[in-house]
């Protein structure tokens, strides 16, 4: 081999080997940067994490320690450490309750909300029906626990609108409808006018227009005495009704860090022990 040729084949080699060199080079620090955005996404989802929880806690810690109002709560952007956040409040006790309401109210509200996988009173007679099994399986049990038996698993209050749908048979559509008018987080069954929505104060029975316009041109400006002259004339749509907020909110939390991601949590909460548990929380979602 001449020795032009071998310096061209050494050439050629040591060519092949730096663009090899160069390649893996190049996959080593892509994956290097691939690595290291990935640790940056995941460091941003921590902290939105965090913030949102503080959120839900300074939202809850406000709302039931302080005591202060849920329409001064929901819809402000405050400030934290890292970020801020935006909380939407909703009083339960603004719902009609699936396992406390009466059934002339449920069926007002079925028939309201739009739904139509089955009538108004086929609905209430299922539920009625549920409801009555769970009061007999609910003694049974009280009778159980004396001879030392179990209460049995069937039977029991709803736990969620999407529970309701398997035993009752609601269809997708029904869900959709009644998510805005029932809850399972209202005890004592009564709607709270204050807090209620239009449409669930326009499904509620024996309520006429003028006392309808009333009730929200009272909310929206409330003035000393208005709480109680609504009770005062309220008293003829019967005990299905109050003017107090109930002992369950759903609220929804937006956090955001420094860049445009955000980080949105739902939960239900109750007043809890103060000393032990401030608040509890009774349905969390992400």
């Amino acid at each position: 081999m001449h020795r032009a040729d071998r310096q061209g084949f050494v050439l050629v080699a040591v060519i092949g080997i730096l663009s090899l060199i160069a390649a893996l080079t190049g996959s080593a620090l892509l994956a290097l940067r691939s690595s290291v955005e990935s640790v940056a996404l995941a460091d941003e989802e921590v902290a939105l994490s965090g913030l949102a929880h503080a959120g839900m806690s300074l939202t809850a810690y406000r709302l039931l320690l302080e005591q202060k109002p849920a329409e001064t709560l929901s819809g402000q952007s405050l400030p934290l450490p890292g970020g801020r956040f935006v909380a939407s409040i909703r009083d339960e006790a603004g719902l009609v309750d699936l396992n406390g309401s009466k059934p002339e109210l449920l069926a007002s509200v079925y028939q309201a909300s739009g739904a139509s996988g089955m009538s108004p009173d086929t609905f209430v007679a299922r539920l009625v029906a549920w409801r009555d099994e769970a009061k007999g399986q609910e003694e049974a049990g009280k009778g159980g626990s004396e001879r030392g038996g179990k209460r049995p698993a069937s039977g029991r209050p709803l736990r969620s609108l999407d529970e309701a749908a398997s035993i009752l048979g609601l269809t997708p559509r029904d869900v959709r409808a009644l998510a805005h008018f029932v809850t399972v987080y209202n005890p004592d069954g009564k709607v709270n006018v204050l807090s209620a929505s239009r449409a669930v104060l326009e499904a509620l029975p024996g309520i006429a227009r003028p006392t309808l316009e009333d009730i929200l041109a009272r909310r929206r400006n409330p003035a000393p005495g208005d709480v109680a002259a609504l009770k005062s004339y309220l008293g003829a749509l019967g005990d299905g009704i109050k003017t107090e907020p109930g002992p369950a909110y759903r609220v929804g939390i937006t956090a955001r860090g420094r860049t445009a991601r955000a980080k949105s949590v739902s939960a239900v909460i109750a007043s809890g022990n103060a000393e032990l548990a401030p608040f509890h929380i009774l349905e969390w979602s992400e």
